[in-house]
């Protein structure tokens, strides 16, 4: 599917957020930057999610829990996951409303927030 000059491809997720959950993700681009949606995912490896990432990839929006959980991937889970140099890419959202505990942690992760309100721009 095409919007103007952009790509719009969905690619299937089933089962790897909750067994016997009908699932997608999609990734959004052009020629010279995409970024790669990945809906509510906690099997990371089935989902593939990888194989959607490439060099213009500018942005990674993964779920991140910051606890254990059986529905949503643990920032280990997600930072294990992902090679160290998509990290900067990784923008959590779907995240735990304790999030201030947590800042630590994101901080040493190298990734970013998805926040209400704030404007994103991507390098």
């Amino acid at each position: 599917m095409f919007i103007e000059d952009y790509t719009f491809t969905v690619f299937d997720t089933t089962n790897a957020h909750q067994e016997g959950m009908i699932s997608s993700g999609f990734k959004l681009g052009r020629k010279d930057n995409s970024l790669v949606y990945t809906s509510d995912i906690k099997r990371l490896e089935q989902a593939n999610l990888i194989s959607h990432v490439d060099d213009s990839t500018v942005a990674i929006f993964q779920d991140v829990s910051f606890t254990t959980n059986g529905a949503h991937a643990t920032l280990d889970e997600v930072l294990n996951y992902y090679p160290a140099q998509l990290h900067e890419k990784i923008y959590a959202m779907h995240y735990n409303d304790n999030i201030t505990e947590f800042e630590e942690f994101i901080q040493q992760a190298n990734i970013q927030l998805v926040k209400r309100g704030k404007i994103i721009e991507f390098k």
